[in-house]
């Protein structure tokens, strides 16, 4: 990395009729547009999936990773778990507060 770019480089040897190393060949490429668009295609992607998987008002994980944990248990050596639900009656209200909250900031 020079001055915060990046660079692919090649070497080779240059061989002479009688196959003996008479000098080397040296190719350099600036590939830094390339590993800055695969790094930001990455942090996009991450991006993607922690959306699809958490709530966007909490930022816990919603049903989705719920059920990719679960899957995930299922296939361990760990043994016997448990799960329980919790269902919270007249939760819309609360959500509506955060909302609220959220909207002052």
């Amino acid at each position: 990395m020079v001055n915060g770019e990046t660079y692919l480089s090649l070497h080779g040897p240059i061989r002479d009729d009688a196959s003996t190393v008479i000098g080397v060949i040296s190719v350099s490429t600036n590939v830094t547009a390339e590993v800055s668009a695969e790094a930001t295609r990455h942090q996009a992607e991450d991006l993607r999936l922690f959306i699809a998987q958490h709530d966007p008002l909490t930022g816990l994980p919603g049903r989705s990773a719920l059920i990719e944990h679960l899957n995930a248990l299922a296939f361990t050596e760990q043994g016997p778990g448990s799960l329980l639900l919790v269902d919270i009656d007249d939760f819309k209200l609360i959500n509506e507060g955060m909302d609220c909250l959220r909207a002052t900031r």
